[in-house]
């Protein structure tokens, strides 16, 4: 096999004619948007059999999966057949015009941002006074599995942490916290030659990564956080600390802690700042619950300080 087309790397049009940057493997450059929208140009919601077009390329909308917190998310194939997802992105509180340009200089990072254990972004653009993302499109997410009822939950906690605290990992490296991580957006995909797991073909991928946030401003709570997944340091962060990375170290324990639950957990305020979820995670029947409860120490120097020292926790736990 030839060598893989090296990512496009280097820096973001300042323009107020926001330039994409995606990943072409035919020819690895930028893709212009077109001019802004006219004035009162009007808005309409996305249909099954839609034709999406930008600068040539074509998406085709499938069936509607779901209704998301700023849109909705479609089914969607390429002129080549690929199996694809289409989100639309629109704002719930604030007037279109007034986040178009910040959104599209936003979401032109995330098309640079190349993780195998992140839910890649294909292409994002402006159609019909909207953002679309095009994004690889995968089996179900451990949400699902969980409600079906996952077998073997203790041998697939570590595939889970690997590939769950890669993706963070390489998060806190581009300067972002992803600070909604939960099962309902960790999403598994069929890879071929993955050997790890109980199955062996299964990869697990971090989605939703157009609701993470630059530093600094993580120390605004994302109005996409579930109750249950705020993290002390929002509630009270006299007492606990800064939010920061540990928000993320945080979300990722309760993930696994769901995982060996066997459901998602329901927490109160008073619970979370009262150190119930390490609680829990410490009289888990799993020789892996010592790393967890640490990632969910309310106070934020208690934790693990990074995903790396997360993963070394865990593998310490392992040979204990």
């Amino acid at each position: 096999m030839g060598k893989k087309p090296a990512w496009p790397r280097g820096g973001f049009s300042d323009s107020l004619s926001p330039v994409f940057s995606r990943f072409d493997p035919a020819a690895a450059s930028p893709v212009a948007l077109g001019p802004p929208a006219p004035a009162g140009r009007k808005f309409r919601a996305p249909e099954f059999g839609d034709e999406l077009n930008c600068d040539g390329r074509k998406y085709y909308l499938g069936k509607a999966l779901d209704r998301a917190h700023f849109g909705a998310v479609f089914e969607c194939s390429d002129d080549w057949g690929n199996e694809l997802l289409a989100k639309l992105l629109r704002p719930r509180r604030r007037a279109y015009e007034t986040v178009r340009e910040l959104w599209l200089r936003e979401l032109q990072n995330l098309t640079q941002l190349p993780h195998p254990h992140l839910l890649h972004v294909f292409d994002a653009f402006e159609s019909r006074d909207a953002i679309y993302l095009i994004l690889e499109r995968c089996s179900f997410s451990l949400e699902n599995l969980l409600h079906w009822g996952m077998s073997q939950r203790e041998a697939w906690l570590k595939p889970l942490a690997r590939g769950l605290l890669q993706a963070i990992d390489f998060i806190h490296s581009a300067g972002r916290i992803h600070q909604t991580i939960h099962p309902g957006n960790i999403y598994t995909r069929h890879v071929d030659g993955e050997r790890r797991g109980p199955n062996p073909a299964i990869s697990f991928k971090l989605g939703d990564l157009e609701m993470s946030r630059l530093q600094p401003d993580h120390r605004v709570l994302s109005t996409m956080i579930k109750p249950w997944m705020i993290p002390p340091e929002f509630l009270n962060p006299g007492e606990f600390g800064n939010a920061g990375r540990g928000v993320d170290i945080y979300q990722a324990g309760l993930v696994f802690l769901s995982l060996l639950e066997g459901c998602i957990p329901c927490f109160t305020q008073d619970e979370i700042l009262g150190g119930r979820p390490a609680e829990m995670a410490e009289v888990l029947a799993s020789p892996l619950a010592p790393a967890i409860a640490k990632a969910l120490r309310p106070h934020t120097k208690d934790r693990a300080s990074s995903a790396r020292e997360f993963w070394e926790d865990i593998n310490n736990c392992c040979f204990e």
